[in-house]
């Protein structure tokens, strides 16, 4: 109800991405990311598809990037699997489009799940 009379709290994230140089850390580190998510906010998503952050997601995921910090190497794959797994389709589509970079799929070489 007082959202309609403007005193709801700014999103965290909202302010995060309106910085050009945003990292996907940054994102991954605040607390109402999945929140986000799940409520399936525009700009956030529209920053997930693009090509260089959604290939570090995946890199996350699979354990071809590591985070540098005790934190990171356990919370930021935890958490791109969880904004993966959010059921965000615009996201899923892009990866399986093929609009990733080098094939990031292809560490699932996903023939020889559906073809055995």
């Amino acid at each position: 109800m007082f959202w309609r009379f403007g005193f709801h709290n700014a999103s965290a994230i909202g302010s995060l991405l309106d910085k050009e140089d945003v990292s996907l850390e940054a994102i991954l580190d605040e607390d109402d990311l999945l929140q986000e998510c799940k409520a399936q906010n525009t700009r956030l998503i529209d920053f997930f598809q693009r090509t260089d952050v959604l290939k570090r997601l995946l890199g996350y995921v699979t354990g071809q990037i590591e985070g540098h910090e005790e934190r990171g190497r356990f919370k930021y794959p935890y958490v791109a699997t969880e904004v993966l797994c959010s059921e965000i389709w615009s996201i899923v589509e892009t990866c399986i489009e093929g609009k990733t970079v080098d094939g990031s799929w292809a560490i699932a070489n996903l023939d020889e799940w559906f073809y055995v």
